[in-house]
């Protein structure tokens, strides 16, 4: 009976930390884009071109 109790918490745990998760997702990438363009625009206007300018804010987003 407690292992039962025990289970049923740490799926319930496993749900809200994986729901939490999704939720903060998407405003993060949502940042980390917003990020992406303004550096993406800076770059463009200093006339460095799309030197760079994905590799690293890519690699950023590939993490979430």
């Amino acid at each position: 009976m407690e292992q039962l109790a025990a289970d049923g918490v740490g799926a319930a745990l496993l749900s809200w930390s994986e729901n939490t998760k999704q939720r903060l997702r998407r405003p993060i990438i949502l940042v980390l884009e917003r990020l992406q363009l303004s550096a993406r625009n800076g770059i463009q206007r200093l006339g460095f071109g799309s030197f760079g300018e994905t590799a690293s804010s890519d690699a950023l987003i590939g993490c979430f």
